[in-house]
């Protein structure tokens, strides 16, 4: 009778075991979805600080296979966070090799995003159409990322079902904080420096000085423009609410404690982390011959 009770102690710990290990599991990775000029290299290097080798920069293109993933699951077997332009909440594919996956993703103003687009893509060497014909190629380029289409009904329905948080440009520091609960990660190190900062202005000022360029930016940016109203109205503010009151308080904490010491770098975390990618994930990951379709694209 004893050894019954011993054994079903037993077979009940390990039970509660396999059960916890299952609902840990189900938590990674993490998702970043990368858009363009939305801070997203900030907060890519706070990943990669924080999960070192266990962080994964994707280095695939529009037109990934399913080989592609196969590698990059024998790199990283034990992957807590993942992030790159190819990292999109619609794709089948992505999520067949990663069911558990939790998607998150920042948002910023369609406009001034859209010129910093621009700005970035001619700072960086890239041969472009001019202004108009480019903004014609990359409308509502926030709706088509998220949900492949430009259609902003549907990427709501792909932020309320499948991202699980949404942070912003325009509350970056608040937007940390919210991810890091989000996250369940209490003692995740926020600190950062302002990566991909724009090297000048003036191309920037220049655009938003011609009426002409202005009236077609919104324009071409109807969709994105109800999907950013909608996202920072309703879902942002749910995930303020979720937070709690503390969240004011918090928040000038963080910008205090970042203002004294903006950024602690973990040397061998990150070390770790980038001896992998690039030595190891990099090496073995199909070459990718064409250029991407999207004009300044940036692989993660």
């Amino acid at each position: 009778m004893q050894r019954d009770q011993g054994d079903q102690r037993c077979h009940h710990e390990r039970l509660t075991f396999e059960v916890k290990s299952m609902s840990e599991e189900k938590q990674w990775p993490l998702a970043f979805v990368h858009l363009m000029k939305t801070g997203g290299q900030t907060l890519r290097a706070v990943l990669r600080k924080n999960f070192g080798a266990s962080h994964c920069d994707t280095f695939l293109r529009e037109d990934s296979v399913p080989r592609d993933w196969k590698w990059m699951k024998v790199c990283y077997p034990r992957m807590k966070s993942i992030c790159g332009h190819s990292v999109v909440p619609f794709d089948e594919g992505f999520r067949s090799f990663f069911p558990n996956a939790r998607f998150h993703t920042i948002l910023r103003d369609p406009i001034k995003r859209a010129i910093s687009h621009y700005q970035f893509c001619t700072e960086s060497g890239d041969v472009l159409p001019p202004f108009p014909e480019w903004m014609r190629e990359n409308e509502n380029y926030l709706a088509r990322r998220i949900s492949g289409e430009s259609s902003a009904a549907k990427a709501i329905d792909m932020l309320e079902e499948r991202v699980g948080f949404v942070g912003f440009v325009e509350h970056y520091n608040e937007s940390l904080l919210m991810w890091r609960k989000w996250a369940g990660l209490p003692g995740f190190d926020l600190g950062y420096r302002i990566e991909n900062k724009a090297r000048s202005n003036t191309l920037k000022s220049e655009i938003e000085s011609n009426d002409q360029y202005t009236e077609l930016l919104e324009e071409y940016h109807v969709e994105d423009r109800k999907l950013f109203d909608y996202a920072r109205n309703v879902i942002f503010q749910r995930q303020k609410d979720e937070y709690g009151a503390e969240l004011a308080l918090d928040c000038d904490e963080f910008e205090k404690v970042r203002k004294d010491a903006p950024d602690l770098r973990r040397v061998l975390t990150e070390y770790s982390g980038r001896l992998k990618r690039n030595c190891i994930y990099r090496v073995g990951i199909r070459k990718v011959g064409k250029k991407p379709k999207v004009s300044g694209f940036d692989p993660a």
